[in-house]
């Protein structure tokens, strides 16, 4: 019986530290568990890891994998060679486009300059020639009488005709004289100068440009020299053969004639040009 109180006491003794120990030794094994527990994990992610790389590795093998890189490195390089090539095309195709667009403007702008002088030029010999030549248009005053007519009938016909021709020629005077008020003064002759000057320029720069770049020029783009030459001879020579075989009234009216003409080409030129420009631009008309 005294063995079993002395037991009880000994217990109630090592009961506090009991606790502690069996909590340690509870936690030490489950971190162990859970340490074994990852590891397993782990070495099974490993193993299968290494089973995809054995397979990535055998269908690489069975591909040639060094052949595809040497392929891919050649395609990229040509990619790159296509795409520098593609840059450098459209780069020239925009040049080609800008300098096409300037020689379709400075011809227009050529063309309509010459227009204009030739127009002016044009209505001022039409009012000379009108003026100068033709008497404004006025003919005899037709106060004809028979020749067995009464004495005072032919005295008042010639004082009709008399007073006809008086007024004639102040109506005549007049517009002589309106006519040097406008194209003979030194104002006029100035500005048609420079406008010719103008035209001439342009003219002889709009060729050089065309010979320049005819290369990537349409072929009746480049055929526009040919007006051109011929427009600007038409401006500074001075007769033609049949000119000199003219005079008076027949070489006023010849040179109505030639303005009209050249009026009339102009004109044809320049629709023309407005076509040519779209071809060159590659313009379409939207329906």
């Amino acid at each position: 019986m005294a063995d079993i109180t002395v037991l009880n006491e000994i217990f109630a003794t090592l009961k506090p530290l009991a606790t502690p120990i069996v909590v340690a030794t509870l936690t030490y094994w489950l971190k162990g568990k859970i340490d074994k527990t990852h590891y397993e994990n782990k070495l099974k992610q490993d193993r299968e890891a290494a089973i995809e790389l054995r397979e990535i590795k055998r269908k690489m093998d069975e591909a040639d994998f060094p052949k595809l890189l040497d392929n891919l490195s050649s395609t990229t390089s040509l990619v790159q060679s296509i795409q520098g090539e593609i840059s450098n095309k459209f780069w020239v195709k925009q040049e080609i486009f800008h300098t096409k667009q300037e020689i379709m403007l400075s011809i227009t702008k050529a063309i309509l300059e010459l227009a204009e002088l030739v127009r002016n030029r044009s209505q001022e010999h039409s009012i000379y020639h009108h003026v100068f030549y033709e008497h404004c248009g006025f003919s005899g005053g037709g106060y004809d009488v028979p020749c067995d007519a009464p004495t005072k009938y032919h005295v008042e016909a010639e004082r009709l005709e008399q007073e006809y021709w008086s007024y004639v020629e102040q109506e005549i005077e007049s517009e002589k004289a309106s006519y040097r008020a406008k194209y003979g003064t030194k104002e006029y002759r100035d500005k048609d100068k420079q406008l010719f000057n103008l035209v001439v320029s342009s003219i002889e720069k709009v060729l050089a440009s065309i010979r320049l770049n005819q290369a990537i020029l349409h072929v009746e783009t480049v055929g526009l020299c040919t007006f051109l030459e011929l427009s600007k001879d038409n401006l500074t020579k001075v007769n033609d053969s049949r000119e000199e075989d003219l005079s008076g009234y027949d070489w006023s009216e010849y040179q109505n004639e030639k303005y009209q003409e050249f009026l009339v080409e102009i004109e044809e030129q320049l629709t023309n040009v407005v076509r040519l420009t779209k071809v060159e631009l590659d313009i379409t008309d939207k329906v």
